[in-house]
């Protein structure tokens, strides 16, 4: 899991990336959260090497991948992401493969989005008790 895009491109496919030393057959899984876009160009790119790549970010936080109970959002073949179920079990709890390439990062940025609404919401709720004299830790 890298930061953002541009760190996972150059790991992956930059001029020493692991593009370059990859053997047919092999399979990629990226878990950090970046373009869906990218995540596919980098899937053609893995597939023209003869390996497939699957976009697998994840929600839950430290807490979850310390009790390996991420829950884990995949995008790729069905048939690479049946072959990495072994490796998923590892890390967390609900896995689920969402679609073609790139449909695991689409997941994520969805799960982030309503994440933050209900932040906006509970911010929002707050400032309004506060406004009306009521105490927000009891609303």
């Amino acid at each position: 899991m890298f930061h953002d895009t541009p760190d996972v491109e150059e790991v992956l496919v930059g001029p020493q990336g692991a593009i370059h030393g990859v053997r047919s057959g092999s399979l990629i899984i990226d878990m950090s959260t970046i373009s869906p876009e990218t995540t596919r160009s980098m899937a053609n790119q893995f597939s023209q090497a003869g390996a497939s790549m699957l976009d697998a970010p994840v929600s839950g936080g430290e807490v979850g991948a310390i009790a390996a109970t991420l829950s884990i959002m995949v995008g790729g073949d069905v048939k690479d992401f049946e072959r990495a179920i072994p490796v998923f079990e590892c890390l967390g709890k609900n896995i689920i493969h969402i679609g073609p390439s790139g449909a695991g990062q689409v997941a994520k940025a969805c799960n982030n989005l309503v994440a933050a609404q209900t932040v906006v919401a509970v911010a929002e709720a707050y400032l309004l008790a506060r406004s009306c004299d009521v105490d927000p830790a009891k609303v």
